[in-house]
């Protein structure tokens, strides 16, 4: 999901309110850990652009869901950003939130914001619902990270928005597509002028074009264990210094989501998509895989592909290191005998994760049909990089029994900012 930005300068606040409503909320529920009463509501929810934040302070932020498909739940919400005055070091400020809300289920707003991914807060009812988190004191915000959990998957529209201490509230960003749970939702501060800053997208198709035999193909994935799904991590420097930023789909801390996926490049032309929304099962067989398979033989026609928003790289930003970092499938990924396979990465389209496959690429959110494809099995842009087995795997240690492999993409995201730069 990629949020739509609307100009805030840096933000700055000591109450975090999340609200998911579409009308005036009522007064909060208290936390078992929370003071005896309620901050209170102006009722202002929405139709504005920008926070009225005359001071350039905000005391409170909420989200206003509009829509969704299940009961309002989220499983954590986190908070990264400095405490006022106090030099600037981006800290994760979750541990010192106490939460509210204005209803529950039979699990308390408190679970929302304990670190623990296998807890959640649940409104017990679907939208309106209020969610309240406040700080002790001011603090500068960088980052606001909210994991979905919502059963089925399903369209859904959150306005994140802001306020100073007369709670008049304003939209900083909305996130409006198909969601699912695990999925991460992130709201990053603006950072210099954005109106002027284009996205910064990264996308890649990968194809066989060299096949020995029909077993013989290269297969990243990560084994079920999230922290082994791709991972790009690029290194930036900017004139007040160096920073290193990485993405990776569904882990906590990344400054994006990286995702990956296979798609079945000939009829039924399978993929993510493919899956029952609610079958997760079904779509764990296709996202997180990063797959090509030739068709010697007979063999099925797997292309894979991976999508990332880099957008939190500064526009000024020099590229210094882009590693991409995948996965060998232990079992399947390369064959002992293999020597000889070779994959072409070229350039790709941005895709949607819940509704990718081998004819589309996405669903339009205002009248559901399918975005397809303008060639079946993905689309091919410039050529990238390609990968041997020989030169690029076994001459480096990379197999099976060694799968953590990673490849130089420097030159290509290099490439990807100076296209912004000069638009």
């Amino acid at each position: 999901m990629r949020p739509v930005p609307c100009p805030l300068p840096q933000l700055t606040f000591s109450v975090l309110m999340l609200v998911v409503i579409s009308c005036t909320p009522d007064a909060a529920v208290e936390q078992q850990q929370g003071n005896p009463q309620s901050p209170q509501d102006n009722g202002e929810t929405g139709g504005q652009d920008t926070a009225q934040n005359p001071e350039g302070t905000v005391r409170s932020l909420r989200i206003v869901t509009e829509l969704s498909p299940s009961w309002v739940a989220w499983s954590e919400v986190e908070v990264w950003g400095s405490w006022d005055q106090e030099g600037g070091e981006v800290v994760n400020l979750t541990g010192d939130l106490q939460a509210w809300s204005s209803s529950q289920g039979s699990d308390a707003p408190y679970q929302a914001v304990d670190g623990n991914p296998d807890t959640s807060w649940n409104s017990g009812d679907f939208a309106p619902a209020t969610l309240v988190l406040d700080l002790p004191r001011p603090a500068v915000i960088s980052e606001v990270r909210l994991r979905v959990t919502q059963s089925p998957a399903g369209p859904t529209r959150h306005l994140l928005q802001a306020a100073s201490s007369d709670k008049n509230y304003g939209t900083l960003t909305v996130f409006e597509d198909e969601t699912f749970s695990g999925e991460w939702l992130v709201y990053r501060a603006p950072v210099g002028d954005i109106e002027d800053c284009p996205a910064l997208e990264f996308s890649l198709i990968m194809e066989q074009t060299t096949q020995p035999c029909s077993d013989c193909f290269i297969w990243f994935w990560g084994m079920g264990v999230p922290e082994q799904r791709p991972r790009l991590e690029v290194d930036y420097t900017t004139e007040t210094g160096s920073r290193t930023v990485q993405f990776q789909a569904g882990i906590p801390g990344m400054d994006g989501d990286l995702w990956a996926a296979r798609i079945l490049a000939e009829n039924p032309w399978w993929g993510p998509g493919a899956c029952d929304p609610t079958n997760e099962a079904c779509r764990a067989d296709f996202l997180h895989h990063f797959q090509a398979r030739g068709t010697v033989d007979g063999a099925p026609l797997w292309h894979g592909i991976l999508f990332s928003d880099l957008s939190v790289i500064p526009c000024d930003a020099t590229i210094t290191r882009a590693y991409l970092h995948l996965h060998i499938n232990e079992a399947e990924g390369l064959a002992n005998s293999d020597h000889t396979s070779v994959v072409a990465i070229h350039r790709g389209h941005a895709w949607d994760p819940v509704s990718v496959d081998g004819l589309r690429y996405g669903t339009d959110p205002n009248t559901g049909e399918a975005l397809t494809w303008s060639t079946t099995g993905g689309d091919f842009g410039d050529f990238v990089m390609e990968l041997q087995a020989q030169r690029d795997f076994w001459d480096r240690g990379f197999n099976k029994s060694n799968p953590k492999a990673w490849f130089d993409l420097t030159q290509h995201v290099d490439s990807l900012q100076g296209e912004r730069q000069d638009r």
